[in-house]
């Protein structure tokens, strides 16, 4: 029998958090960690639609941003704030293109590239989750295809949280 694809294994590792009823914090936290144990980014963030946002970093340093309320961002601030408006994922291997005003403070901070996908529960889409590196177009098409396919599961993990 062929042993599972870390992708395979990282999806279960979710399901089984999810089953567990953790706190939203412990929840966040072990999702974030069993993400970055498989996809090489260097931090995790999961937003909420009202913009909140917890970050989960390569070396287990953890944050938490009460952030501006969602309709009052301007357009163009962020790139998390395009993929919630637009409800889909975007994928940006060089920030230092600056397309969006957030850009600037990103790469000041060290980070280089990422992918941000739409978190949806239901018919909504209720978040973000944003999968950012210090290295420039670190994430391959089958990583970009995986984070994709976390969607769902992260819709999942960000209502309970933002419940």
């Amino acid at each position: 029998m062929t042993e599972p694809s870390p992708y395979a294994r990282l999806q279960s590792r979710i399901i089984s958090l999810l089953a567990r009823d953790l706190p939203p914090d412990d929840l966040f936290t072990a999702v974030a960690e069993a993400i970055i144990d498989v996809i090489p980014i260097d931090r995790f963030s999961l937003g909420t639609s009202s913009l909140n946002r917890w970050h989960v970093y390569e070396d287990g340093k953890t944050d938490f941003e009460d952030s501006t309320p969602r309709g009052t961002l301007k357009a163009g601030f962020s790139a998390s704030s395009w993929v919630l408006n637009n409800g889909k994922s975007i994928h940006r291997p060089n920030l230092t293109e600056y397309r969006f005003e957030f850009d600037k403070e990103m790469v000041a901070e060290g980070y280089h590239s990422d992918a941000i996908i739409p978190l949806t529960l239901g018919d909504q889409t209720i978040g973000t989750a944003n999968f950012t590196c210090k290295e420039r177009d670190v994430l391959s098409a089958s990583h970009l295809n995986q984070i994709d396919a976390l969607g769902d599961l992260l819709g999942i993990c960000a209502g309970r949280i933002q419940d």
